[in-house]
């Protein structure tokens, strides 16, 4: 599990905000995409999906055959199945793994605001130090998202990662997967309950769907509650996005999640799981129409508004920037805005965030934290506008 050298230098040395910022920059290929013509030119299902669905992630759980789970574990035991697992992830097309002990914090903060680490880290005291992570090589498979990944030591033995855009029509990679989803090979599997996982409710497929969506009429007309429950009814978790902080949810981005599963095929899974989005998004779809009836004029004037505001900002608060960048991406949705531009969106939400700032080590006249909370707020602005035509389209 030792495996190569850190991905990132530590948050300490001269370079080290311009080598996370590389790294970023090498992972953010799809966000600079913009839907096939086959989705441009489908129905109006197809198109709602496209617009207002961010990413879609599929994470695979499994456990090494002949190996307790984690939580049951003796140390040797834990080093034993994660050595195992990260040598099959090897001869499977994932670059050598990373202790996750080993990677400067600001590192790991990158890594969780790209979605490959949890927000919520499952700890056991002697996994802890066998922690990894393995990016899949873009020799073997190339990638839209450049975002396929190995966790190891994480609740399971193993979760193998996979992000994309909801538009990526990916055959490669679902034959890829499927060769080794359906295969039982070196994993604990029961003909009965199928693929066996330490958390109960993701036994059988040991497969959760989940992806980002953006609901800002939901959010401004108080529907949320509603549409939470009516979720929660069909086994599907809503959470803010991103997963650190309620900025997202107050902007309308949020991350529907797949629970269970057990005794159910992929394809009926995932039907169900789609069938519950579309339901979401034809209620968004109505509400935001009833917004527009009603505030019309105020709505556009919100959106141009944002759009200035993000191309001439020079301090730029998380919250004000994710507020912005959901009235344009709404003004892109309603047609008030070239659409065109929703990619751009995506590059702009994501760059913001605080760990993909990539800012120099702390200047020593900084005399308390609002100091630093501005240097942020002046870095995410000059990022912004870095990528941001001056006057909308």
């Amino acid at each position: 599990m030792a495996g190569e050298a850190n991905p990132f230098p530590a948050g300490g040395e001269a370079d080290a905000g311009k080598e996370r910022q590389a790294w970023i920059a090498s992972r953010l290929a799809w966000e600079g995409q913009a839907p096939s013509a086959e989705w441009n030119h489908a129905d109006e299902e197809k198109r709602e999906i496209a617009r207002q669905v961010i990413w879609v992630k599929n994470t695979w759980f499994r456990n090494m055959a002949g190996f307790p789970f984690l939580i049951a574990s003796q140390e040797n035991q834990v080093q034993m199945a994660l050595e195992n697992a990260a040598q099959w992830a090897s001869q499977k097309g994932w670059r050598p793994c990373r202790r996750l002990a080993d990677i400067p914090r600001e590192s790991l903060l990158v890594l969780r605001e790209r979605l490959i680490l949890p927000w919520h880290p499952v700890t056991f005291p002697q996994s802890k130090a066998f922690k990894g992570v393995a990016l899949e090589a873009d020799e073997v498979r190339p990638s839209l998202s450049g975002a396929g990944w190995a966790l190891f030591g994480e609740e399971d033995h193993l979760q193998i990662g996979h992000i994309r855009p909801p538009w990526e029509s990916d055959p490669e990679f679902s034959a890829k997967t499927d060769a080794w989803e359906s295969a039982t090979g070196p994993f604990a599997h029961s003909e009965v309950f199928g693929f066996l996982t330490a958390d109960p409710g993701k036994a059988g497929l040991a497969r959760q769907m989940e992806i980002a969506i953006h609901l800002p009429a939901l959010t401004a007309n108080r529907l949320l509650a509603q549409a939470h429950e009516g979720l929660k009814a069909m086994g599907i978790l809503m959470q803010p996005e991103p997963m650190g902080s309620v900025n997202g949810m107050d902007a309308g981005y949020f991350r529907l999640g797949s629970r269970g599963g057990l005794g159910l095929d992929l394809n009926s899974r995932t039907t169900r799981f789609w069938d519950a989005v579309k339901a979401l998004l034809r209620w968004e779809a109505k509400a935001r129409s009833t917004w527009w009836r009603k505030d019309g004029i105020l709505l556009k004037d919100r959106m141009r508004r944002s759009y200035r505001m993000l191309s001439e900002a020079q301090l730029l608060p998380l919250h004000e920037a994710l507020g912005f960048l959901s009235f344009v991406r709404l003004g892109m949705v309603m047609g008030e805005i070239d659409p065109a531009g929703l990619s751009r969106v995506e590059r702009a939400r994501i760059l913001a965030q605080n760990g993909h700032l990539g800012l120099p080590p702390r200047n020593p006249e900084e005399t308390d934290a609002l100091d630093a909370h501005r240097r942020l707020d002046i870095r995410r602005a000059e990022c912004v506008r870095e990528i941001w035509p001056p006057s909308p389209a």
